[in-house]
């Protein structure tokens, strides 16, 4: 070891052949784990081309320092054209974060800007391929996420606003095999926390203008898009796809889960979503005008969705179901109730198409 260069040097037997050489040593939390200094203005970590794997917690992560009261601001967090995965250890409960690539502010208040995720590849976590909080304009863009128990594209954990979420393609987000198999399963997840803790700790004021467009999902067992809160979400041009051997809980969750009390609203247009499987099939769960009571519970929340051309395809039996949450309750709209969706929906999805018995072509043969 040189402490010089920080350096580790493993020298073997003449006749060993260094290509064959395994060297052990003690499992670690993280790959590489970096903390901006605890400094008024702070930040700058750029990780650009790196590979990490096999964090027991997670295998690449920027975050906050544990004693940080000197930090005013952070800025100009970096994860560029990096692999990370093979993160988290099967348990009986969630004991770690467990995502391939994690990026942290600092507080609600204090809150990561000029900060990029781009053009990396999140694999093999138990949690998410990648997971963010405490951000504001935040750019995630061209990544890959992919065999994950969480969301392969990107949670939205705590306080984050005016992200831009785009260009991602995720695959395959399920928990099968899994001791702990109450990860969500999904794409992205939106919620509506103001705090890392999670808890009691929420707040619509903490996700606002976040914006989720050309990102492709496929094969999530659990929600394609699910967004909790929050105002000026925009939804647009993303493909939700799963083919007949996977089942889905919903693919688009417009504040079905919403679990405060408050003024919600989003804007989704053009949006393609694809169920082949089966078993129960929620292709779209919306909240629209003023409720009582969502999934969560007993709470009063005032809905607005616009926009328009979206589409919704399915196929075989039983009958898909477009999902409306208002004044009147939860209402099921199936293969004959495309009228009644759009009424009960309006002025959101004027011009939605609904086909639940053609098998959709996706691959032009022209």
């Amino acid at each position: 070891w040189d402490s010089g260069t920080n350096t580790l040097y493993a020298w073997f037997y003449e006749s060993a052949d260094p290509n064959k050489v395994v060297v052990e040593t003690q499992g670690s939390d993280f790959a590489l784990s970096l903390r901006y200094t605890n400094t008024n203005q702070t930040g700058n970590i750029h990780v650009v081309g790196l590979d990490c794997c096999k964090g027991r917690n997670i295998s690449l992560r920027i975050t906050y320092p544990t004693v940080n009261a000197a930090i005013t601001s952070v800025a100009g967090l970096w994860i560029i054209g990096c692999k990370s995965g093979q993160a988290g250890f099967d348990a009986s409960g969630l004991t770690t974060a467990s995502d391939a690539m994690l990026l942290y502010g600092v507080s609600d208040t204090i809150r990561a800007t000029n900060s990029m995720m781009i053009g990396n590849e999140g694999y093999d976590s138990l949690n998410n391929a990648f997971e963010i909080s405490n951000t504001d304009g935040l750019i995630h863009d061209g990544n890959y996420g992919h065999d994950v128990g969480g969301n392969s594209i990107l949670e939205l954990w705590s306080s984050c606003s005016n992200t831009i979420v785009r260009n991602n393609y995720g695959i395959r987000s399920n928990g099968i095999g899994r001791i702990f198999a109450n990860y969500h399963a999904g794409g992205i997840w939106a919620t509506v926390f103001n705090d890392v803790t999670g808890g009691t700790n929420r707040s619509h004021a903490s996700f606002q203008g976040n914006r989720y467009e050309f990102n492709i999902i496929a094969e999530s067992q659990g929600q394609h898009i699910q967004i909790d809160g929050g105002t000026n979400n925009k939804v647009y041009h993303n493909t939700l796809y799963n083919s007949p051997e996977t089942p889905t809980n919903r693919m688009l969750n417009l504040f079905a889960n919403c679990p405060i009390a408050g003024t919600v609203s989003a804007d989704v247009s053009n949006n393609l979503l694809v169920c082949g499987n089966t078993s129960t099939r929620i292709l779209i769960d919306i909240v629209q005008g003023t409720v009582t009571a969502t999934d969560i519970g007993t709470m009063a929340v005032v809905s607005t969705v616009t926009g328009d051309n979206n589409h919704y395809y399915a196929w075989s039996t039983p009958t898909a179901q477009l999902r409306v949450r208002n004044a009147a309750g939860a209402v099921l709209s199936g293969q004959s109730g495309l009228a009644a969706y759009k009424v009960l929906t309006a002025p959101f999805d004027a011009n939605a198409v609904a086909n639940w018995t053609t098998t959709p072509s996706l691959i032009s043969t022209t």
